[in-house]
């Protein structure tokens, strides 16, 4: 088997949906992003009624024309700038996919920045079923539903983008670790000394910190900070106040949880809840 097809192979067969939530709303001047901002989770979004210049920090401006698609992936620094604020509207979904114990399969892949309107009619028609699924009674009913839409939509975004290079290598170390992102996802809310994950590992710590690296591309402290970071968005689009929102994330203090969440994404709990409330 191909180094390539295993890869894809291993991300299919091994992956969960994590959060998968549908958004619909009226971009107003708000959501105009002059500073860079960052997410904490991933967004994949049709935009309708107007275009949309996108920019990643670093790189050239692009235009995304009204009907086309844009995926903003977390953690990467971008702003995003509206000609027709007050006439155009996000349809899309938040998501965090993992694969081997927690790890985003979207860290090996290359993935393009804005795409065309077949591909963003896609993601509006995902939209729609994701909101019908939610609005189920059954459960069973809508979690099934939900799984697929998921699967659906990571074959779809492994089928635009490039493995990158080191992709199997990563997977490598992800498997070698997978007990240590599985410990990280089911404790983030106390405090995770790293000797306490190399033991996990077998490592020492030293070693362990080389490791971890190679597989996630950031230290376990960061790690486990982008994971509480990615909860905590989820929470703030629902009605949960900010103070315990801080507590169930592992932040403990409203402040100091408001503090990291602006200085590591660009931009208020606060704010970031205003830009994200659901249309239906």
């Amino acid at each position: 088997m191909k180094p390539e097809t295993k890869t894809i192979d291993i991300i299919l067969r091994s992956m969960r949906t994590e959060y998968l939530a549908p958004s619909h709303v009226l971009l107003r001047p708000h959501h105009e992003s002059r500073t860079y901002i960052r997410r904490a989770l991933h967004a994949i979004n049709q935009y309708i009624g107007g275009d949309q210049i996108f920019q990643h920090k670093g790189a050239k401006e692009q235009e995304a024309r009204a009907g086309s698609a844009v995926l903003i992936r977390a953690g990467i620094l971008y702003r995003s700038m509206n000609p027709d604020v007050g006439k155009t509207r996000r349809r899309g979904i938040s998501f965090r996919f993992a694969i081997m114990g927690g790890q985003d399969p979207l860290v090996l892949l290359e993935t393009p920045f804005v795409m065309d309107r077949k591909i963003g009619d896609f993601i509006g028609e995902l939209n729609r079923e994701l909101f019908a699924a939610e609005a189920q009674e059954n459960f069973l009913l809508s979690a099934t539903l939900r799984a697929g839409i998921g699967m659906r939509l990571l074959e779809k975004i492994i089928l635009l983008s490039t493995l990158k290079a080191d992709a199997l290598a990563r997977l490598e170390h992800y498997n070698r670790l997978q007990t240590v992102f599985e410990y990280i996802h089911q404790n983030f809310q106390e405090q995770i000394p790293v000797d306490k994950l190399a033991e996990l590992a077998g490592l020492s710590v030293s070693r362990f910190f080389k490791v971890f690296q190679e597989a996630s591309g950031i230290s376990p402290n960061q790690y486990v900070l982008n994971f509480r970071l990615s909860r905590a968005q989820e929470l703030l689009i629902g009605d949960a106040c900010i103070h315990k929102i801080a507590s169930l994330t592992g932040f403990g203090d409203q402040f100091y949880f408001s503090r990291i969440f602006k200085n590591k994404l660009g931009l208020s709990p606060s704010l970031f809840r205003a830009r994200n409330r659901r249309e239906h």
